[in-house]
């Protein structure tokens, strides 16, 4: 899968490999998506392959949301 930061809208968008859209984390202003988080401005992503945690960054603060993947 592939993940994308949107930082307008406070989101990641998450894609598969042949470029379908799947789903959205975090709040929109279009609403909710289906994985209760909330971003502010989120600028930068890690993936941790084996443990399957994503380690999101903001921008406007030093803060990191570690969310468990797999």
């Amino acid at each position: 899968e592939i993940i994308i930061t949107d930082s307008r809208n406070h989101c990641l968008h998450v894609f598969d490999r042949q470029g379908k859209f799947l789903r959205l984390i975090g709040n929109t202003p279009r609403g909710n998506s289906n994985i209760s988080v909330q971003f502010s401005w989120p600028c930068g992503l890690c993936v941790h392959n084996k443990s399957g945690h994503v380690v999101v960054i903001e921008k406007n603060k030093c803060c990191m949301h570690i969310l468990s993947w797999k």
